[in-house]
């Protein structure tokens, strides 16, 4: 009975989550670095920053 009820309000909570509209608003900063096998002069690292509105 308690995983019944357990169950049934899980399913609501995650029916009113996709109930909302969807947000892409976001600003986005990290650190990346990269090593190509065939290409040994390059080694591409870096912060990185991004966004969407």
């Amino acid at each position: 009975m308690k995983k019944l009820a357990l169950v049934l309000a899980a399913s609501v909570f995650s029916l009113s989550a996709h109930a909302t509209e969807l947000n892409y608003n976001f600003v986005e900063a990290g650190y990346i670095q990269t090593s190509i096998d065939e290409l040994n002069n390059i080694d591409p690292k870096g912060f990185t920053l991004s966004g969407s509105k």
